[in-house]
């Protein structure tokens, strides 16, 4: 049966909801962390360990530069969710077009200001001789088309606040394609290795970017990024910011966690950076599949919680979450039984897939539990609780991930610093549990109240 996006938000099966909204998303990633493995699988056929630590390397500032652009994608889409919920079909309009703007200009102000001190940045972030020349031209390249992959990713967070999530999952295919078709030629044929990954990365993000902006121009949308609806207000500012801002310093914490994760790997060789970033990308198509469909599923509980139907938001987390605990499962004895295999895959140097193997067998003990935090920290900043999934956001990234990873480093050295990120993924899920559960009773009993109150006065 065919629902339309409010449909499946408000009255289809729930299962089927989950379905039609996370399924896109989930699809759409994975054909990015596919091109994301593909890339440093190209980069490994160079038989250049200093390169593929190299792209480890850039990724805080990938990180930290997407942050500000994270404040509109994740922002604004939450709000907008809402506004559904309630029919504010106007002010939709309105805050998507100050999403997007406000994202292109910002996006080329950071730009220009990271670019110029790209060179100490670099030094800052932990590359050495080995590595600064490949760091450099590699971030260099991204950072000078950013405000592109910025804005789509605004863009693709806009089409999926109302339910669009097989449009947004479009885009990021047509992208992550595209980016896998360009890598052997750029990085294989023409020799430019690091230099053109990076190309081929910026060729794909050009490509979605204008995709969104095609669709999003001729579909009956919605979100608007016609200019003429750039009319921001108080109110739209202070929600769109509530949400986006926490969030995006969520990924500023994040980025500095990486470098600090990256310095003290380095204190036992580059080889160790390079096996990091392989076992970091083998466990990344795990969580970003669970990241997927809460993602997917944001709109939905943004929309539920607005329209205060909290039986069907509640019957949502669940859903939600057990899909994504059982793709956990299957990826947790997955990478314990193939751990050397895939880390050959990406590189023949001896001591990269020692090291790599056991980084994966070590780091996956906290994944069966990723699920729950991500559906819970999602289910969070869909309902406005910005201070409380940032609070669960950085207790994974920072808060407790960087004194555990100090100490156990100190202790117990590699094996402990190795263990530090499945420690700190279940004190976070902990927590998470503990901010959502007691709520989610209360929302349970509030919408049990409703519904007798209304069978006696239909009684009457």
């Amino acid at each position: 049966m065919k629902y339309t996006n409010t449909e499946l938000m408000e009255s289809a099966p729930v299962w089927t909801s989950l379905i039609r909204l996370a399924v896109p998303t989930v699809l759409g990633i994975i054909v990015q962390l596919v091109y994301n493995i593909t890339d440093t699988y190209f980069i490994g056929l160079l038989d250049d360990y200093r390169q593929i630590a190299a792209v480890s390397l850039a990724m805080p500032v990938m990180l930290g530069t997407n942050a500000l652009s994270h404040i509109f994608s994740s922002g604004a889409p939450s709000y907008i969710s809402r506004l559904l919920g309630r029919k504010e079909y106007d002010e939709v309009k309105k805050t998507s077009a100050f999403a997007f703007y406000t994202t292109v200009f910002m996006g080329i102000v950071i730009s220009l200001v990271v670019l110029f001190f790209l060179k100490q940045i670099v030094r800052l972030i932990g590359a050495n001789d080995e590595t600064f020349t490949f760091t450099y031209d590699y971030i260099f390249i991204i950072l000078a088309f950013s405000v592109v992959s910025m804005s789509g990713g605004t863009l693709q967070g806009l089409l999926r606040s109302e339910g669009a999530a097989k449009f947004a999952s479009m885009g990021m295919i047509i992208g992550a394609v595209g980016n896998m078709l360009l890598d052997p030629l750029f990085i294989l044929v023409f020799k430019m290795g690091v230099k053109g990954a990076a190309i081929a990365t910026v060729l794909g993000n050009v490509s979605s970017f204008i995709f969104f902006v095609v669709i999003l121009f001729r579909k009956n949308n919605q979100v608007s990024i016609v200019p003429w609806y750039y009319h921001p207000n108080r109110r739209m500012v202070k929600e769109v910011l509530s949400i986006g801002i926490p969030s995006s310093l969520s990924m500023v914490i994040m980025s500095l966690s990486v470098i600090i994760y990256n310095t003290i790997a380095s204190g036992y060789g580059t080889y160790v950076i390079a096996a990091s970033g392989i076992t970091t990308k083998a466990q990344m198509v795990a969580i970003m599949i669970v990241m997927g469909i809460s993602m997917g599923m944001q709109p939905f509980f943004g929309f539920n919680y607005g329209a205060k139907n909290y039986q069907r938001l509640l019957s949502g987390i669940r859903s939600s979450y057990a899909l994504g605990t059982y793709i956990c499962l299957l990826f947790t004895v997955l990478f314990a039984v193939g751990a050397p295999w895939f880390v050959r895959q990406f590189s023949s140097d001896v001591q990269v897939i020692a090291i790599g193997s056991r980084m994966m067998r070590l780091t996956i003990i906290g994944l069966p539990f990723m699920s729950l935090q991500m559906t819970f920290m999602t289910y969070l900043q869909a309902t406005g609780q910005a201070i409380k999934a940032m609070i669960v956001n950085l207790s994974r990234q920072c808060l407790i991930l960087i004194p555990v990873m100090t100490l156990m480093n100190f202790f117990f050295k590699l094996d402990g610093f190795l263990l530090a990120q499945p420690i700190a993924n279940l004190a976070t899920t902990a927590l998470a549990v503990s901010m959502v559960f007691p709520e989610m009773v209360k929302q349970y009993r509030q919408q049990g109240t409703a519904i007798n109150s209304h069978t006696i006065n239909e009684g009457h």
